[in-house]
This record gives structure tokens, C-alpha cells and sequence, in this order.
């Protein structure tokens, strides 16, 4: 009977062992968990359905099939903002791809090999992302817009334009900005790269007479090409959502013909009545399906040239 009751004993004292073992994991992941079960799947699916919805003269949501789409597609075909707002959204994306990411890399390097100046470089490229993106745009504002042409009339005898304000300079101006602060979270991912590369691979590159251009090359990229590749597939994944920073600049003032997608989705979603949702969850759908096989097929294509593979 002893026995018995030992035997017993010894499986609650296991079973009570387990579950102070899961307890503390089953907690710790319950929160994030629910979290993206609401404002992930949650507002997802909400949307998915609401794309197939009107909201009908009794205040309430009622079926209406496919007729937000045909609104959708009819306005995509025949609304020149839609033509601009995705020809400016594409010019975004290989500004970032050809320019920014190339830059940030290099930027990234020359603060990994510790030249002459990296930390004022280091201290440069975080100062974007810990300055509030309102003062960052005012002080470039004003910098561009005011001390520029201040400085080439009293040097120089010129009359140059506000780049800020001229709408003919206005969309190149913001490339330039988004260039800018770009460097500073993507040049932060490569440098983290970076310093996980094993010293003694460097060390034996030198020791074979490698220059720094073919240690970067031969020896740096190959090793970052994870980084490298996944900022570009999520640069293309977000192509429709990118906002060049206009809200920032012009609020909801921007001109039409330098708009982007994303900005013209932000700011129909913030002046939409409960009417207008689901012609853009129908919209936002119909962009979705756009750009995923885009972002699968970019994925395909880095991936084959992986240079560790």
C-alpha cells in the first residue's frame, strides 16, 4: 500500500515538475501570440471580407461581391494618379535597390574597418533614426529651402529655386532625402553582419595579400549575402506602402503628380468614412496580389545567386 501511494506521489510530483517547466514559456508567449492572432490574422481577415461589402442606406455591412473590385480596376485603368502614384512607387524602389543599398553597404564597410573618421560616419547614420522624423524634415526643410539659396546669391550671385517647394524639383529633392535616411537602419543590419564575420577569415585574407576591395568582394559580401538579400526582398515587398516621406514634408498637400502609392493608400485611409473601406481593402488586396509573385520571384532570383549555396 506504501508503495503505492510513493508510486503515486512521484507521477504528481513529475506532472507538477512539467508544468513549472511550460508554465513559464506558455506565459511568456501567450501575450504575442494573442497579439498577432488580433492585430495580424485578426485585421487581416477583417479586411479580406471586407473587400466583398458594402455599407448599404440601414448603416451596416452587407454583401456585395466583386463590385469594389470592378471600382478598383475601373479607376486603376482610367485615374492618372494611379499611373504616376505606381511609376513614382517603382522609381522609389530602385532608388533604394541601386542606390541606397549599394551606398549602405560601402558606408557599412568603411565603419567595419575602422578608417580614419568611422565613428563620426557610425554617429552620422544612427542620428536619423534617433531624431524624430518631424525635426529631420524641418531641418532639411529649411536647410534647402532657405540656407541654399541664401548662400549661392551671396557667394555666387545666383537665384536658385526652393528644391523643397519647386514642383519640378520637388520629387527629386525627396529621393535624395529618402537616400539619406536610409543609410542609417539598413547600414546598422550590415555592419551587425559584418562584425559576425569569424576574424580569422579576414586575417587570412591579408596574410594572402588581399586588398580591401577584394576582401570586400571575395569576403564580405559573400558572408553578408543574407542581409544583403533579405532587405532587398522586403524593400520590393513594400513598394506599394513606401511613402517617400511626404506626409512628413506636405501633410495631405503633396502634389498628385509626385505621389506615391503608398502615400495616396495613407491618405484615404485616414479621411475614409466607413464607406470607403472597403473599396480599399479591395484595393489593398488587388496591390497584394500584385506584388507577391513580384516578391516571390525577386526571392527566387537572389536566392540562385547566393554565393554560399
Amino acid at each position: 500500500m506504501t508503495s503505492v501511494n510513493e508510486s503515486g506521489l512521484g507521477k504528481k510530483q513529475a506532472i507538477a515538475a512539467k508544468l513549472k517547466t511550460y508554465i513559464f514559456p506558455v506565459v511568456m508567449l501567450a501575450y504575442p501570440i494573442v497579439q498577432v492572432l488580433i492585430f495580424y490574422v485578426g485585421v487581416n481577415v477583417n479586411s479580406l471580407l471586407l473587400a466583398f461589402k458594402i455599407y448599404d442606406d440601414n448603416g451596416v455591412y452587407s454583401w456585395a461581391g466583386f463590385s469594389n473590385f470592378k471600382t478598383v480596376f475601373y479607376e486603376l485603368t482610367h485615374d492618372p494618379t494611379f499611373s504616376s502614384g505606381m511609376l513614382n512607387s517603382v522609381i522609389v524602389l530602385a532608388v533604394s535597390v541601386l542606390i541606397t543599398t549599394p551606398l549602405s553597404t560601402l558606408f557599412s564597410y568603411f565603419v567595419y574597418k575602422k578608417y580614419r573618421g568611422a565613428e563620426f560616419f557610425k554617429v552620422m547614420l544612427v542620428l536619423p533614426m534617433i531624431t524624430s522624423s518631424l525635426v529631420m524634415v524641418l531641418t532639411f526643410t529649411d536647410f534647402v529651402d532657405k540656407f541654399l539659396p541664401m548662400f549661392f546669391k551671396r557667394h555666387f550671385d545666383v537665384n536658385m529655386p526652393n528644391l523643397v517647394s519647386n514642383i519640378n524639383t520637388q520629387f527629386y529633392v525627396l529621393l535624395f532625402y529618402a537616400v539619406i535616411v536610409g543609410f542609417g537602419s539598413s547600414s546598422l543590419l550590415y555592419l551587425g553582419a559584418m562584425n559576425g564575420i569569424p576574424p580569422e577569415m579576414i586575417e587570412a585574407g591579408k596574410m594572402d595579400g588581399v586588398t580591401p576591395l577584394r576582401e570586400f568582394i571575395n569576403l564580405v559580401l559573400p558572408s553578408i549575402y543574407g542581409t544583403f538579400s533579405t532587405l532587398i526582398i522586403v524593400a520590393v515587398a513594400g513598394v506599394f506602402t513606401n511613402q517617400l516621406n511626404l506626409y512628413s514634408f506636405f501633410g495631405k498637400g503633396a502634389q498628385p503628380q509626385n505621389s506615391t502609392i503608398g502615400y495616396y493608400l495613407y491618405n484615404q485611409t485616414q479621411s475614409a468614412s466607413l464607406a470607403g473601406y472597403p473599396r480599399l481593402a479591395a484595393m489593398g488586396i488587388i496591390f497584394t496580389l500584385i506584388v507577391a509573385p513580384v516578391t516571390l520571384l525577386v526571392r527566387y532570383v537572389v536566392n540562385k545567386f547566393d554565393p554560399t549555396e
